[in-house]
């Protein structure tokens, strides 16, 4: 009985630790249905189509009624607040559509709402980059 006490603790951190697998499935079911009909570009409109759109992540919740997709820009060079949030804002108002389109992908009994995030992970990951090369030269000009 004791054993299997400890195996149902286990159980129950376990599922606590992070998303499941059904989300995890679910979300990347969604990101490639959202990248494949943004990359037609025929819903955005003319002044944003001209950058490449990134779906990095979609998250989805427990229940998998809620997604949250983390979107970016393809080139990451230096992007303004006003172009992410006129690309947000290009994207809300687009989700209902999407949302339709990427239903029968995920052959669910409801279409998650999505919800889009703006994804800076390319713009932290180049400032770590360049500060690790800072330390790197300065180390190399110690020696």
């Amino acid at each position: 009985m004791v054993v299997a006490e400890g195996m149902e603790r286990s159980r129950k951190k376990a599922k606590r630790s992070g998303p499941s697998q059904r989300q995890q499935r679910v979300g990347e079911l969604l990101r490639h249905a959202l990248s494949e009909r943004l990359m037609r570009g025929e819903l955005l409109s003319e002044a944003l189509y001209d950058r490449p759109l990134l779906v990095g992540e979609v998250r989805m919740t427990a229940d998998l009624r809620r997604a949250c997709a983390y979107v970016s820009f393809a080139k990451q060079d230096r992007v303004s607040s006003e172009e992410q949030e006129a690309m947000l804002l290009e994207l809300r108002r687009l989700a209902p559509v999407l949302q339709r389109d990427c239903a029968a992908p995920l052959g669910l009994k409801f279409t998650p709402k999505i919800v889009f995030v703006w994804d800076d992970l390319g713009e932290r990951t180049a400032r770590i980059e360049g500060i690790l090369r800072r330390c790197a030269t300065g180390a190399e000009a110690k020696l």
